[in-house]
């Protein structure tokens, strides 16, 4: 009987432990399943995909309006030159592309035109002198009563007529840069020199030796390139957020880095109906042993808004429909990485960084770089 209970209790005990085996179980297998959730790098495998490991770090973002413009050259930046009497091109002392300084000759004009004004100027000169005499001589008679008035006032308007001419023959040699001085003592010229206005860069000449001129003629284009400024098409929609002093950073057709960077100087007040923009100018900030060219094309990005934010790498982050994932180390044992994904919330993007709002304590060990070659679902 006792031998019968002692069986009896052994059978329960087997079965009690049998049972227990079973439920653990399934315990196993949930296990199972998480671990195979994670992915799983050898280090061969991390260090030949230079994947490198990293944290947050605090970058500064920018709330940005976009728009296109050109650089060109403001009113006091250009200079289209033309002669001002008629003649022929005897010389031209500089071709496009080079530099001048104002005042220098850039070339020489011969003109019968210009002849024919010292002429005149030359005999009005000599009648001057001679109505000056008639009118001081009337002008005393008159003075003590014994000249008659009506001469008076004859000889007085025919010297100022002649004063008018004079004035206006001299002002005209002297706008074509001549010496008066040497032309009152018998020494004419026969040709004359265009001085440039402004320092700057030959960007268009019109002129060829013997070519005969007319004065409505443009002979040569220069453009100081150290005035040169942004002339930006920005959106009506976009005109309530900009304000002058802001930054602007451009780039340049062909570059992909907006490298550059201007001040925005005025916004205007007329609407395109074409286009929607609205012109805005910006200051070019200089940069040494670079010439920018006046008519690029731009991009620029006016900077509205500033801050710093944790942010990681572009290179980070895992794009997956309307959802963001970054990886984290987990684990790391014989030689393996395992790594979990993570979901963030991101927020502005710069060239090299995107910002990570949220909670961004629990994030570290993350893979910063090198995740381009993962299959990840």
């Amino acid at each position: 009987m006792k031998n019968n209970n002692y069986i009896n209790i052994l059978i329960i005990f087997v079965i009690f432990i049998s049972f227990s085996c079973t439920n653990n179980q399934p315990n196993k297998a949930e296990n199972a399943v998480e671990d195979d959730s994670r992915i799983q790098i050898s280090v061969g495998q991390f260090e030949s995909d230079q994947m490198k490991l990293g944290e947050l770090s605090i970058q500064p973002f920018e709330e940005l309006v976009t728009c296109n413009g050109i650089i060109n050259a403001p009113i006091d930046g250009i200079a289209q030159i033309s002669a001002r009497i008629p003649g022929i091109v005897e010389s031209i002392n500089y071709n496009i592309g080079r530099h001048v300084q104002a005042g220098e000759a850039l070339c020489t004009i011969s003109s019968s035109t210009l002849i024919a004004i010292q002429q005149d100027f030359l005999e009005t000169s000599a009648n001057l002198e001679r109505l000056k005499v008639d009118f001081e001589r009337s002008k005393a008679l008159y003075n003590e009563n014994i000249g008659a008035k009506k001469d008076y006032v004859s000889k007085e308007s025919m010297y100022k007529a002649m004063f008018a001419k004079y004035q206006s023959l001299k002002m005209q040699l002297k706008q074509l840069n001549l010496s008066i001085e040497k032309i009152e003592e018998g020494d004419l010229y026969t040709t004359f020199s265009i001085l440039s206005p402004i320092s700057g860069y030959i960007t268009n000449n019109n002129m060829v030796i013997g070519k005969y001129i007319e004065p409505q003629s443009q002979l040569i284009e220069i453009i100081d390139t150290d005035k040169l400024q942004l002339q930006l098409s920005v959106f009506e929609d976009d005109i309530s957020n900009i304000l002058p002093g802001q930054k602007v950073n451009f780039k340049l057709l062909g570059e992909s880095v907006y490298n550059h960077h201007a001040i925005l100087q005025s916004i205007g007040k007329t609407i395109n109906t074409n286009s929607k923009t609205i012109n805005c100018t910006a200051k070019i900030i200089r940069e040494e042993n670079y010439d920018f060219t006046n008519g690029s094309y731009v991009e620029a990005n006016i900077i509205i808004k500033s801050n710093e934010s944790p942010a990681l790498p572009n290179g980070a982050i895992i794009k997956s429909e309307n959802d963001n994932y970054i990886l984290v180390v987990d684990q790391i044992n014989d030689n393996t990485y395992f790594l979990r994904k993570k979901k963030v919330e991101i927020g502005n993007i710069s060239d090299r960084f995107t910002e990570i709002k949220g909670d961004t304590n629990s994030l570290s060990n993350i893979v910063i770089q090198g995740i381009y070659n993962l299959q990840i679902d």
